[in-house]
């Protein structure tokens, strides 16, 4: 499964590399454990021992492009952010993103964020 995840080139998350949000858990993008399908995630140490490292991405670029506005995807292009494009055997789906083990996957490509947003690429 292709896996699209928001992070700069040395892999700093959407939420840890200084871009400015707008605010957190709004409708369309919930914490963790406010989505129904990830509230495993906080307590379930069956992943965490089992699977090691996780990230938080998305499932498709419709779902990246209902996560975040345009404020946020400049925000976050002007601290060098990019869409990584992984696939990825090893994934949980929840309502709005997924999560999957990194060493697991293979990274495919990066292109500009702006670009996939805007419906460029």
């Amino acid at each position: 499964m292709l896996i699209y995840r928001v992070e700069t080139e040395c892999g700093l998350g959407a939420y840890n590399c200084g871009a400015a949000f707008a605010g957190s858990s709004r409708p369309n993008s919930p914490v963790p454990s406010e989505d129904p399908k990830l509230d495993w995630y906080e307590d379930d140490r069956e992943w965490s021992t089992n699977w090691g490292d996780i990230l938080f991405a998305f499932e498709s670029i419709e779902a990246f492009r209902k996560w975040f506005n345009g404020y946020e995807i400049e925000s976050l292009v002007s601290v060098g952010c990019k869409l990584s494009v992984y696939e990825a055997d090893v994934y949980r789906l929840g309502s709005y993103q997924c999560v999957f083990d990194p060493e697991r996957a293979r990274l495919l490509e990066r292109p500009c964020l702006s670009e996939v947003y805007n419906g460029v690429m």
